[in-house]
This record gives structure tokens, sequence and C-alpha cells, in this order.
């Protein structure tokens, strides 16, 4: 049996002229296996003359799998902390994706098309011997009625079998269904623990509800977990690039817990407090113009907890005192003392650990920590010059400190994604004011 053979071509413009490529996978290129596209001709198999450099010298990479018998194109830097963009048919790719032909390919702006593709399969030569038993067995079924097989056919979950399955990592056919139904172009698969999904439907009517499984889940920073719980509110065509767990605003689980996420077409943010609270706000790429990461100084934190602690102990001590003396029969023995002041003592803890945790929580509210977009509105204001601008607001992307890395990713990929979205939008019609 021979190997099977693979031949793609690329057609690109440089300077107003044509050019085109054809490899084979019987050519010798610079790395077996890879087609390398880029500037640089000491690294690449296809050499691009870009005199703006928008292309890489080294931008991205094109291999062939036997298995499917399929070309597919990745990132040559996506380990880098700012890969290269490439789109595929407008769609911005972050692992590998297959090709076919007729398919655009963009590094960054720059298009090339990919006119053919050719796969011959392999000859497959069969000795005399094996041939007349084939025959034989091909002969020995003819008098045989042969019925189609319907047990392959693909089955489809309806809406109420879908809200009571839960996805478990024991149970592959149910984890790709569920996963497929949310996303279906993304190419990861993922362990899950249990996760509900009977929040995928929502009612018409009710609260927005997590189940407790999932949001534990998400709080170990599944990815699958936290996608299902922005499903509720992004639409099923958008591709989700960016899920991340960034922590709790607050102390000893009390606080609220931090999701982000970056889609192809918008960065949102999942607030989960405690009894039911849920905060849900994103902003469209296009509309988000800066962006800042703050890491605050902890000095100001520790000298307000410091300052609360003292007065703090000042209410608490005499409370502390009281108790003691009546236990010790200081004074005489008083039973009505003792439980007035155990009963003192437990709310004064109380309260002095509610405020301990509202001092936090507004600590980090007027000092940001985390990820600060600004998302313009589409409210027009006339300036004093005559001109109009657009309302401002921010989007704050709270993060625990032990997690800003997660923050940095999230914005290296919003401008990613946002580069790719301004290629898309650039041609959308703009209000005359």
């Amino acid at each position: 049996m021979s190997s099977t053979i693979s031949k793609i071509t690329l057609e690109w413009q440089e300077e107003n002229q044509n050019r085109s490529c054809t490899i084979s996978s019987e050519q010798q290129t610079k790395v077996p296996g890879i087609i390398r596209i880029g500037r640089d001709p000491a690294q690449c198999d296809i050499i691009i003359q870009d005199p703006t450099n928008k292309v890489s010298r080294l931008h991205a990479e094109i291999i062939f799998h036997s298995s499917n018998s399929s070309f597919y194109i990745r990132n040559a830097t996506k380990n880098q902390g700012q890969p290269n963009i490439i789109l595929v048919n407008e769609n911005p790719i972050q692992e590998e994706e297959i090709l076919a032909s007729h398919s655009q390919i963009k590094l960054r702006d720059f298009p090339i098309l990919i006119t053919s593709i050719e796969v011959q399969s392999p000859t497959i030569l069969i000795s005399n011997q094996e041939n007349n038993q084939t025959n034989q067995r091909i002969n020995n079924t003819n008098s045989t009625q042969l019925t189609p097989n319907y047990h392959h056919q693909p089955q489809y979950i309806n809406q109420n079998q879908l809200n009571h399955s839960v996805i478990n990592y024991q149970n592959p056919q149910i984890v790709h269904q569920a996963i497929n139904y949310n996303q279906p172009h993304h190419h990861q698969q993922y362990e899950n623990p249990q996760i509900s999904q009977n929040h995928l439907h929502p009612l018409n009517s009710g609260e927005i509800k997590l189940n407790q499984s999932l949001l534990q889940a998400a709080s170990q920073d599944n990815f699958d977990a936290i996608s299902v719980m922005f499903r509720q509110f992004i639409p099923e065509d958008e591709k989700i690039h960016f899920a991340r767990y960034l922590g709790i605003q607050g102390i000893w689980g009390f606080g609220t817990r931090q999701f982000a996420c970056v889609t192809d077409r918008r960065v949102a943010d999942i607030t989960v407090g405690r009894f039911g609270n849920i905060n849900y706000q994103d902003g469209y790429l296009e509309h988000i113009h800066s962006g800042v990461v703050y890491q605050p100084s902890k000095f100001l934190l520790y000298f307000l907890i410091g300052i609360y602690i003292v007065f703090a102990l000042c209410y608490i001590l005499p409370i502390i005192a009281l108790l003691l003396s009546s236990l010790t029969g200081f004074g005489g023995f008083n039973l009505v003392s003792i439980f007035v002041a155990l009963i003192s003592l437990f709310f004064s803890l109380g309260t002095a650990f509610l405020v301990l945790l509202s001092i936090m929580r507004w600590y980090y509210r007027i000092v940001k920590c985390g990820l600060v977009l600004t998302v313009a509105e589409g409210e027009p204001l006339l300036t004093r010059m005559g001109t109009y601008a657009f309302t401002q607001r921010l989007l704050y992307i709270f993060t625990n400190r032990k997690l800003l890395t997660r923050a940095n990713g999230l914005y290296r990929c919003f401008i990613i994604q946002r580069e790719a979205r301004l290629d898309i939008v650039k041609n959308y019609p703009v209000a005359n004011l």
C-alpha cells in the first residue's frame, strides 16, 4: 500500500501581481511534515513579501492529518505573549482549524486564498489468493437479503432530556452532546465534573439560577462549566475563546465570585454572590477603546484593617472582661449577667466580622484590583466645541492578586479578538450626527 499524496495550492497578491504556490506532502520542507508561512526565507516554505510587516517572520503553519485526510492551519506563535492574528473565513483561530478549497486565510490583514486541495488515496494491492477469497465472500452473500442498519442514525436530544442530563466525565456521550450543543465550533475537550444543564434553556418566567455543582466546577476554573454559565446570556453562535475564574472579592468564602470570558464579539463578566445574587455585564469589542490592569499596594488596606482592629478591640475587650468577671464570681455570680455578656460578645464579634468584610469590599470598589475596560455607550453628547462625544461606562472585572496573571491573559485575548472584530465591522454603516 502506497502512502497518501496530498497537495495544497495557495494564491495571494504581491504588488498587484498574483502569486501562487503548490506544496505536496512529498516535498521537503524546513520542518518535516509542516508547511511554514511568513516573511523569513530561512524559516518559511511559503515566503510572503509584505513591506508593511503585517505578516510576521514566522506567522502560520499548515499541517496534514492523515487520520481524516485534511489540512489544518495553526498559529506558529500561539505560545508567545502576543500571538499572531490568523483568520479563516473571517473567524479568528485559537487552536488548529481545518482548511478546505476556496477557504480564505488572513494573516492579520493579508489575504491568502486556498484554490485547491488534492488528496490522492493510497493504492491497495491485493494478492490473487486474497482476491479469490474476497470473490467467494461476495458470491456467498448474493443470495442473502440485505437489510439496512438503522442503529447508527444520529440521535437528537430534546430540550427536556438536555435539561435533566448531567455532564459527567464517566459518560463521554453526554459530555460530547452537551458541549457541542453550546459550542459547535470548539475543538478542545475537557473533563467535566458533574455539571447540571437545567439552566441552558431558561423558562419564560422565574429568576436566574445556577446549579450548585455547576458553580463548584466553575470555581475550580473549569472551562466548560464557566462557558455553560455564560451561555445563559451569550448567543449560541458566538465562540468563546477565553473563560476563567478570577477569584473571590472578600475573605474566607463570604465574598462574591468573579468569572470572565472573551468571545468573538464581547467581553463579559459574571459576579455571583450569596442568596442568589448574580450580576452580568459585558461590552462589545468594537466599543472598548482602552483598558487598565490594576495591582494596588497592600499598605493602605493593611493600615485601614489595623486601625479598625484597634477600635474593635476597644469595643469588645470590656465585654470580655465582664464575661470573665461573671464566670470567676467577682462581684457575685449572676447567670443573667453571664447570659447577657455571652450574647453581647457573639453579637459584637459577628458585627466586627461583617464590618471587616465590608471594609475590604468597599476598599476594592474604590481601589481597583483587576481589569478595567472603557466601553463607549450609544448616547451622543454635544461638547462645547460643537462636536459630539459618546458617554463612557467602566467595565470593572475584579481579580484576586494571586490570579492577576489570568487578567493579563484575558486582556491579551481581548486585544487579539478586538483587532479581528474591527476588521469585520469596519464596513458597518455609521450614523451621521
